[in-house]
């Protein structure tokens, strides 16, 4: 069969990709310089709402999953750049920024929370039909991220601040990995692929934000470099799942 190329929107998509990683690093390196920041903060969300837009003009359509979780991240993609649990990266409790910005933050944050529980409610109900296999796979989800959590919470004591946002973040992550794990029996759908990559990345990001590294040592550095390109690969890769449920960037294959 002959290579069947991706279309022109999911090329000019996979070259914002790039440039977006490379906005990530340059704001990483040099987080003091107020450009790099407004990249980074404009081409995140742009990835979202471009995706979106190509899953609408290729299916001539409003694909109903992953047209929600697309428009619903990218609005939360525009406020969660100002969280100060995310930004604060110098072992400290962020600051207050001011009423207009922490609603923008909450918002932000609610966002997110409903589309991990909407991706992992998808899925339960496709398998609820199988109820043991729900029960077990919450069960090894709650196992899990109650293990994650106890370690965090030992080693690294998030502060008063961040605390109660860790664990109403866990709380989408578990939905968000019942479903993921119902969905591995026989071979996980798109969804359940694209619901297991989030839970990793969604995760990545929860432990980063407990640890509260500093840049300012060697060793801090290094680990949330690491976190950086690992959460961005992973993120990058379920955008791409989620276009190709409704837009393959191969069709006919």
């Amino acid at each position: 069969m002959a290579f069947v190329f991706p279309s022109v929107l999911h090329i000019i998509w996979l070259l914002l990709v790039v440039e977006n990683f490379i906005l990530q690093m340059l704001c990483f390196f040099n987080d003091s310089q107020p450009l790099y920041y407004t990249g980074k903060r404009i081409s995140t969300p742009l990835l979202l709402f471009g995706g979106l837009f190509i899953v609408i003009f290729t299916s001539r359509e409003f694909p109903v999953i992953p047209g929600l979780i697309l428009l619903a991240m990218g609005l939360g993609e525009l406020g969660i750049e100002g969280s100060p649990v995310v930004e604060a990266a110098d072992g400290e409790e962020p600051e207050p920024r001011g009423p207009a910005a922490g609603l923008t933050v909450i918002l932000a944050g609610v966002l997110f929370l409903l589309v991990n529980i909407f991706i992992g409610g998808v899925l339960i109900r496709q398998h609820l039909g199988d109820l043991p296999l729900v029960v077990r796979s919450a069960a090894a989800a709650v196992a899990v991220l109650g293990l994650v959590l106890a370690t965090l919470f030992k080693i690294a004591r998030p502060g008063r601040e961040s605390a109660p946002q860790i664990l109403l973040y866990a709380l989408g992550i578990a939905v968000l990995f019942t479903g993921a794990l119902a969905d591995l029996e026989g071979g996980p759908t798109p969804l359940g692929a694209a619901a297991l990559l989030l839970t990793v990345s969604d995760t990545l990001v929860l432990i980063r934000m407990g640890l509260s590294l500093s840049k300012k040592t060697a060793a801090g550095f290094r680990m949330l470099l690491a976190f950086l390109v690992v959460i961005l690969l992973l993120y990058y890769v379920y955008m791409a799942l989620l276009i190709n449920m409704a837009a393959p960037f191969f069709p006919g294959r």
